[in-house]
């Protein structure tokens, strides 16, 4: 509900796909490190992001399974980190993108760089260096992995492209097309 009506208030102020991605470059790194501040992450937020990281490295030959796979990681990162406001409004934004990354990319086959397997083994590599850092309970490490991980710069520098205008405007409607 919360994403829906977010979606709605930023379709109607032609927000743009780019920002929500900013906005989450700058927002999931705390609630990696939220994660890692935790003192019960082993048994809540830790089992949960081991099984997604154990189940993406089975599907890491099939794009499309992985994709929804390593989109599902940042949902449970986010919803995992013990602060319900900043799960709430965090979410709502990855669900906003995750639902745009389905109708935008999944369902059309236009995976972008995520159809190159090595793409998609470095970001599970990155997923499992923020786990490390969320395990230990290093919250500066964890916060510092996951900027690293959004890192546009980096990903520009290694071709990374989305095959979708992220130009576009947020739709609302993209939460209800799954």
């Amino acid at each position: 509900k919360a994403a829906y009506m977010l979606g709605l208030v930023l379709q109607s102020r032609g927000v743009k796909l780019n920002e929500v991605v900013t906005a989450m470059r700058h927002l999931e790194p705390a609630c990696a490190a939220a994660c890692a501040s935790r003192p019960d992450r082993e048994t809540t937020i830790l089992p949960r992001l081991r099984r997604n990281i154990d189940e993406s490295r089975a599907h890491l030959d099939d794009a499309d399974r992985y994709i929804g796979l390593a989109r599902q990681f940042h949902i449970e990162l986010v919803d995992g980190c013990g602060n319900e406001t900043m799960s709430l409004i965090v979410g709502a934004l990855e669900a906003l993108w995750s639902a745009h990354v389905d109708t935008l990319a999944r369902k059309t086959a236009r995976l972008g760089s995520f159809a190159d397997r090595e793409v998609r083994l470095t970001t599970l590599k990155e997923h499992e260096k923020l786990y490390r850092a969320i395990a230990k309970g290093d919250a500066a490490a964890a916060e510092r992995a996951a900027r690293e991980h959004f890192s546009e710069a980096d990903h520009q520098d290694q071709g990374w492209h989305h095959e979708f205008d992220l130009g576009g405007v947020v739709k609302a409607s993209a939460l209800r097309s799954g």
